[in-house]
């Protein structure tokens, strides 16, 4: 194998000078995608990757590019301390030269001091201290975001998110859904390495519309790529194919492992120039390493003793470090210490940014030196660092437990991890402190009863981090240890909740149990136990709640404990409620009033949480809105955050329920994206589908629903999934479907009937009914009505009993009798308008006035015309679509409705319908049959779709539509 002829001449004995290539290679595509996407901005261009794979190279040279558009660098770093906002504040420094002398920041903007002194001459003065964490915190991310707005037109870059903390997360979860005008923001990460529990993820996919969305994923380098970044970090103009072919099997065709088998032959001086040209040299005879870290041994016994040691020290220390630090963990003095750094940096295994921290250059290199060090040299440096650290002030807690565990100093090891845990759950970070006690608790020899107390710890944490799939099998192994029956029946009562959030209901249930049996000398925990049993969260039968329940108040009396009680006590109101039992409200009547501790005080947020979620979903709206405020309120009187997000959902859901819809996607979508847990994210995003659904985008309605069926089905939340299932199921007969819609609604009945709670039925019975009628089974619908008329009866579920009504009169007019359907309808109506749904009280009244017009009474035309102006007020467009099919089908002409919107070049929310629907092949008479319109608006939509996208027939009008480049930038 031979090194080809080089362009230029030079030194008999020169050496390549560079390991890095002058160029981009292999990344056209991205780039032009990466550049095309931030230029119109609000945008948000996520590049994903494994390590070495050039999403910093990527970043580089776009920011190069589009200079001189300001652009805000931030670096996420494998801290294990948490560090709030850390990657964010550092990209904001780089602000001041970027924000002009004219902006002027509100008063909010003063809430930056603490985080950006070095804008201290630009910010007004501070505002008082906020009420609550979280308060401080929303007016933190409200002036990061007017910050920005003020920069204007920028880049904002954030690498490495795979490390971020949870305040960053967050904060990009509150500015995505309401960006500047001007921002783009790009993001990098490791998808292997990303934390779930942070939601970054969830960005690319939860988008406003308005906004430009471009996800990049970067693909090790081809043979021929390899061949022609080798050509270009040696200046020629092409290497052999045997030659690139090598480089890339060694490779494994990722940028950074090529440029540092590049860098190695270049110290070796195995390639050398001559007379202008590379000399010939047989490239077999050079003994590559076959990996990364041989290549990195290598160099590094290039180095001088003092250098390896202080590029050793920084490897240990896993993070930027000054000289005074590295200087304590290589034991080096300051004039050693200095030539070392500087031996390093020009090694290229460290560098120095920002100037005067030194890390090494890459989490590869890292890695790879760690990996090298024989054990019981690792585990001095990692002692080393450890005491190092715990020096600074105030000591990097979770840090300075892991360089002990490393160390394999246990005791020291625990003591820091339970600190570190500690301060991250002061700051509201419940996944740090999962992470940090999950650590230690991996760390092998820990005594049984330090494992159960830290992982009891472990579990409260994970609880609320909803990191239970880390948490449940560490608390699983230390169950297998030999443990006293009380401490195992405490570590079985967080387990078991827990499994219960992970959707592992019959686990759960099996683990309260066992607990029951274990704490049987601990009344406090066997009703606490009991009290989870009870609350329906599980697929038991509606009787064991109701059995559970009622034992757990017995149990809690031999307790004196207030919070015990208080919780048990308001778990059995609440249990009641969830099931529609008649005694819920006399049950709650019965609650004590909030004691004077704290934790008991806490148990009432709690408590009254879940009554307001179990009043709305059996359609007691009042109620549930004042459980909420009351809950609110407490909840600030404490400063209690945790059920914020909970809140907000229920809210949110009232005003869908109550048809307060202006502005409710906006809210809905800030808190799909900035709440803390699935549960209300899920809750928002049901909210978001319903209302996609009624206003006839199916596709956006379709993913929203389909994705919180998922989290419904995975937390067995049967509520919550029935809803998600009914508005697919609505979605199937909007499409002439009524076998999906079966396969919908079947799902969910069976788990209904399963369970014995027909008060959750409400949303489902009617699109049940209508699809098994529309299936040709009138008399399986019949069956089901009366089934659910009794699984109520007697009970307090006020939305299912308007939906029964409702499903009678539907039932009635396929069965001829119009005047008793005529009737349904009207009860039904006055039933949704007693409540307050003002939405499903307008349906029943254009079913009550078709049913009129079927009859021959003229009465029903009124009706309709009625109908109609409510759905167009409320903005229900799919509602109204049907509604005028309707009218056309009796003859009568409809209002015309307001004028519409100039969409230009972008496709209008009728034309993304078509455009769907032609990309599944349907024809023109189908699409026209599923959207409630005539053939002939259907062509005239189809042209404006083949002059929009500029193809010229259906056939690559769906091929336009299945472009991924398409996909991410229609709007």
């Amino acid at each position: 194998m031979e090194v080809p002829t080089a362009r230029r001449t030079a030194g008999p004995t020169d050496a390549p000078t560079r390991a890095s290539s002058p160029s981009l290679v292999g990344r056209d595509r991205e780039l032009g995608l990466l550049l095309d996407t931030v230029a119109s901005p609000p945008a948000v261009v996520v590049i994903e990757g494994e390590p070495g794979i050039g999403k910093t190279r990527l970043v580089q040279e776009a920011v190069q590019a589009v200079d001189p558009l300001p652009t805000l660098l931030g670096r996420c770093h494998d801290l294990r301390e948490p560090f709030p906002l850390g990657p964010v504040v550092e990209a904001l420094r780089g602000c001041i030269a970027a924000l002009p002398r004219d902006a002027e920041l509100t008063s909010n903007a003063g809430a930056l001091h603490e985080l950006l002194p070095e804008l201290a001459e630009r910010l007004p003065p501070a505002p008082p201290r906020a009420g609550t964490a979280a308060a401080s915190r929303h007016r933190v991310f409200r002036a990061i975001r007017e910050l920005l707005e003020r920069i204007g037109p920028c880049l904002l870059v954030l690498e490495d998110l795979h490390w971020a903390d949870r305040s960053t997360a967050d904060l990009l979860r509150f500015l995505v859904p309401d960006m500047p005008e001007g921002l783009a923001i790009c993001l990098t990460y490791r998808p292997d390495d990303l934390p779930s529990d942070l939601g970054i993820d969830l960005l690319r996919t939860r988008l406003p519309r308005g906004v430009l969305g471009a996800t990049i994923g970067l693909r090790p380098l081809s043979r021929e790529e390899v061949g022609a970044l080798v050509s270009a970090i040696l200046e020629v103009d092409h290497v052999s194919p045997a030659f690139a072919g090598y480089l890339h099997e060694r490779s494994d065709g990722l940028p950074l492992a090529v440029e540092e088998l590049i860098r190695l032959l270049r110290d070796r001086r195995d390639i050398v120039r001559q007379g202008g040209a590379w000399a010939r040299r047989a490239i077999e005879n050079i003994a590559l390493p076959d990996a990364l870290r041989g290549l990195v041994l290598e160099r590094l016994g290039r180095l001088s003793r003092e250098a390896r040691l202080v590029v050793e020290a920084a490897a240990i220390l896993g993070d930027a470090a000054d000289e005074g630090l590295l200087g304590r963990v290589s034991r080096l003095s300051p004039g050693p210490r200095v030539a070392a750094l500087s031996e390093g940096v020009e090694a290229g295994l460290l560098e120095d940014d920002p100037p005067g921290s030194f890390d090494v250059r890459h989490s590869l290199t890292r890695e790879a030196i760690e990996a090298v060090l024989p054990s019981p040299r690792r585990r001095e440096l990692h002692l080393r660092a450890a005491e190092a650290l715990e020096e600074q002030d105030p000591p990097p807690f979770a840090r300075i437990a892991r360089h002990f565990g490393e160390a394999g100093r246990t005791a020291e090891l625990v003591d820091y991890a339970e600190k570190a845990a500690g301060l991250a759950l002061e700051r509201g970070d419940d996944a740090t402190a999962v992470r940090v006690l999950a650590d230690a608790l991996r760390v092998e020899n820990l005594d049984p009863e330090t494992r159960a107390r830290l992982g009891l710890q472990l579990a409260t944490a994970a609880l609320h981090a909803l990191a239970h799939v880390d948490a449940i099998p560490l608390l699983e192994a230390i169950l297998r240890d030999d443990l006293p029956p009380d401490r195992r029946g405490e570590l079985r009562l967080a387990l078991g909740r827990l499994l219960v959030q992970a959707g592992r209901g019959a686990d759960a249930e099996i683990q309260f149990e066992l607990a029951v049996e274990e704490l049987r000398h601990r009344p406090d925990f066997v009703a606490r136990a009991l009290a989870n049993l009870a609350l329906p969260t599980t697929l038991e039968p509606k009787a064991s709640h109701l059995r559970w329940a009622e034992r757990a108040v017995e149990v809690v009396e031999a307790t004196p404990d207030p919070a015990t009680r208080a919780a048990v006590v308001g778990d059995r109101a609440a249990t009641l409620l969830y099931l529609g039992h008649r005694d819920a409200w006399r049950a709650i009547d019965d609650l004590p009033p909030p004691g004077p501790g704290l934790e008991q005080r806490r148990e009432l947020v709690r408590v009254l949480h879940n009554l307001a979620e179990a009043a709305l979903y059996l359609g007691h709206y009042d109620r549930a809105r004042r459980f909420a405020e009351r809950c609110a309120e407490l909840a600030g009187e404490l400063r209690y955050e945790r059920f914020a997000s909970h809140l907000q959902a229920i809210e949110i859901a009232l005003a869908w329920a109550q048809g307060a819809w202006v502005g409710l996607d906006e809210r809905a979508t800030e808190l799909s994206a900035s709440a803390a847990s699935a549960g209300p994210a899920a809750d928002a995003d049901l909210v978001r589908g319903l209302l996609s659904l009624v206003r006839g985008s199916a596709g956006e309605a379709r993913d929203l629903l389909a994705s919180v069926a998922e989290t419904a089905e995975l937390a067995a939340w049967l509520p919550l999934l029935t809803a998600a299932r009914a508005g697919l199921a609505r979605l199937a007969l909007m499409r002439a479907d009524p076998e999906t819609a079966m396969t919908e609604v079947g799902l969910v009945l069976d788990a209904i009937r399963r369970k014995g709670v027909w008060a959750w039925a409400g949303e489902m019975l009617p699109v049940a009914v209508e699809a098994q009628v529309h299936a040709g089974d009138v008399a399986a619908a019949e069956r089901l009505v009366a089934e659910a008329a009794l699984g109520i009866r007697g009970g307090l579920a006020v939305a299912t009993r308007a939906a029964v009504t409702v499903s009678r009169g539907m039932i009635a007019e396929v069965r001829g009798d119009l005047d008793a359907s005529e009737r349904g309808f009207a009860a039904a109506e006055k039933t949704w308008q007693q409540l307050g749904r003002p939405y499903d009280a307008t349906r029943a009244h254009a079913a009550r006035g078709n049913v009129l017009l079927l009859s021959g009474r003229r009465a029903g035309r009124d009706l309709l015309i009625s109908a109609l102006e409510d759905f167009e007020r409320l903005g229900a467009a799919w509602d109204a679509g049907r509604l005028r099919a309707m009218l056309r089908r009796h003859g009568i002409s409809a209002p015309r409705a307001g004028g519409r919107p100039a969409y230009g070049r972008e496709l209008s929310p009728r034309e993304r319908e078509v455009a769907e629907l032609v990309s599944e092949g349907r024809t023109n008479r189908e699409i026209a049959e599923a959207l409630f319109v005539s053939t002939r608006t259907v062509e005239f939509h189809v042209a404006n779709l083949l002059r929009k996208l500029d193809v010229t027939n259906r056939t690559a009008l769906a091929l336009a539509l299945r472009s991924p480049q398409r996909a991410e930038k229609t709007p």
